[in-house]
């Protein structure tokens, strides 16, 4: 029939050298005598069949990169075959999403190389996942395909140095601090991770003993000295502060390190009060100068640092405010005059308080101090008789005792003791002890009416002071000692007769030794005719008509003169 078929399999897949052209000679003979034949040749082209999907030649793949690696590093190379014959053996890849973190690598298509097209960083991202297919090529009918999952995981480079969260520590301990108890802990971290990150401390300082310790693991920090700050023996750094030097590393092979400072700081404790050292009680005169600094108290505290500085300062017993104090010193100092007159004494209570920060721990200690202000002489003796106004009769006897004078004296003691003083003369004298003023001769008020005397007090204090002058002014009373005299034992007047009424006939005239009132006449007529009249100046006037022819003549009259007290 001529119908030509296929005994065996043309599988190119499968045998070591694949046929993919197979030439047949056909020859065709009939059956004729002789027969005829002829020949003619077949090729067969063996067309590849897209039997088999391309498929991995591993399963999910792990691989571990080292962060920091360069962009052109080869990551890891993925591998794939395809049982197919020629181009349908052929197979591309390429990356599928489904897993994220496209686009981080980057895929060869054709050798399965990939690369990383970031520098990785495992503290931002240790791990990445990938799905890369494996596929026939684009140009086969039907494309087939399998998938591999790509699971990265970044590892560890020592590339980050421990970090410390200040780059100084500051701590406070007190001197009284528990010997091997813990002062601080200090520590450190760092992103790397395991040994990159398994960190270890170091402590280094300059003092001599090690008067501290850090424990390598935990970073605690122990004191392994008393810190007694009233030991002379303990060497202290300025301000009583140690810096220390706290050093981080890690335990990789090639360790990174990190140092920070701890500052720590020493404070005393207040133990001790202040404690004064005596003194005396003060004496000042009363003239002492303002602003003169009168005494110093002094006290002591055993405690260092500030708990040991002492603030002196006036607690009671300056209330009229004439006393001022350094804080820091102690001097005291006067700031407003003293006055012995004024107060005497004053019991000034002083108190030292030592300077702790905590105020409600300070502690105190007070003194009492006595001052006696002594006199001095600055008060001028004072006369108490405003004024001074005497009347002394003429006829006093001598050394009798006319008034007398006081004074006072603001200041004590001698300064105070008085003597009085009265101006040279020869009539008075006064007693220099107790002021009587008495009469030192006889009075003559016919001679001297007035005296002034001046008076004074002087005490005796050194510079004496002598107080003003106080004038006493003494009038001098007349005694009445003389009686009045007339010129004339008889006197012998005319007038006609019907003299007008008031007209003077004549005039009669007496006189007194005495002064003033005693001496001082008055006239009247004591027997006669009453229309005669007298004055005081002893003038006659007729007082009616007369009648020569009718009034006997002559008219005799009786006329007196008596002085004020009545001597006639």
């Amino acid at each position: 029939t001529g119908v030509i078929q296929l005994n065996y399999s043309l599988d190119l897949d499968h045998v070591l050298v694949p046929i993919e052209t197979i030439i047949l000679t056909v020859r065709v003979t009939d059956k004729g005598t002789p027969s005829l034949s002829n020949m003619t040749s077949l090729t067969f082209v063996i067309e590849q069949v897209d039997e088999y999907t391309p498929v991995f030649t591993h399963g999910d793949i792990y691989v571990d990169v080292l962060e920091n690696q360069l962009l052109s590093f080869i990551l890891f190379i993925v591998n794939a075959t395809d049982m197919d014959y020629g181009l349908g053996g052929e197979f591309v890849f390429e990356e599928r999403p489904g897993l994220g973190n496209r686009h981080i690598f980057d895929l060869d298509t054709s050798t399965g190389v990939v690369t990383g097209t970031i520098s990785f960083d495992r503290e931002t991202k240790d791990d990445y996942s990938l799905r890369i297919a494996v596929e026939t090529i684009p140009t086969n009918p039907v494309t087939m395909s399998s998938t591999v999952d790509v699971f990265v995981t970044i590892l560890d480079e020592n590339d980050n140095y421990p970090v410390f969260q200040q780059s100084i520590y500051v701590v406070y301990i007190t001197e009284n601090h528990a010997v091997n108890s813990d002062v601080t802990q200090i520590t450190a971290t760092d992103l790397d991770i395991n040994l990159n990150a398994n960190l270890q401390y170091e402590l280094f300082h300059e003092n001599s003993p090690v008067v501290f310790l850090i424990d390598m693991l935990t970073g605690a920090i122990t004191l392994t000295l008393d810190l007694n700050l009233e030991d002379p023996a303990v060497t202290f750094p300025t301000n009583e502060t140690f810096n220390l030097t706290i050093t981080a590393f890690d335990r990789s092979s090639d360790p990174l390190y990190t140092d920070t400072t701890l500052l720590v700081v020493v404070t005393g404790v207040n133990e001790f009060s202040p404690q004064f050292t005596n003194t005396p009680n003060q004496i000042f005169a009363e003239n002492i100068s303002v602003f003169s600094i009168l005494f110093t108290v002094s006290a002591t505290d055993m405690d260092y640092g500030p708990q040991g500085v002492i603030l002196y300062s006036i607690v009671s017993g300056n209330e009229e405010g004439r006393f001022d104090i350094s804080a820091s010193s102690g001097e005291v100092t006067l700031i407003n005059a003293l006055d012995r007159e004024n107060i005497d004494s004053y019991t000034l209570v002083i108190q030292a308080l030592d300077n702790d920060v905590d105020v409600s721990g300070r502690r105190e200690d007070s003194i009492t101090v006595e001052i006696s202000v002594e006199d001095v002489n600055d008060n001028i003796p004072i006369i108490q008789q405003g004024s001074c106004d005497h009347l002394i009769p003429e006829d006093m006897q001598v050394g009798a005792n006319l008034f007398q004078i006081t004074a006072t004296d603001g200041d004590i003691s001698i300064n105070a003791e008085i003597e009085y003083l009265i101006d040279l003369n020869v009539e008075f004298s006064i007693d220099p002890i107790n002021g009587n003023v008495s009469l030192s001769s006889p009075l003559d008020f016919e001679f001297v009416t007035a005296y002034t005397l001046g008076i004074s007090a002087r005490d005796m204090g050194s510079p004496s002071l002598t107080s003003d002058t106080l004038n006493c002014y003494i009038e001098v009373t007349g005694v009445n000692e003389h009686s009045p005299l007339f010129q004339q034992n008889e006197y012998t007047f005319s007038f006609p007769e019907n003299s007008p009424i008031n007209t003077e006939i004549g005039y009669v005239e007496a006189t007194d030794e005495d002064d003033g009132i005693d001496g001082e006449l008055m006239y009247s007529i004591i027997g006669g005719d009453n229309r005669i009249s007298i004055d005081n100046q002893g003038r006659i006037s007729v007082f009616g008509f007369f009648d020569r022819e009718h009034d006997p003549s002559p008219i005799a009259l009786n006329i007196s003169a008596v002085d004020s007290p009545g001597g006639v």
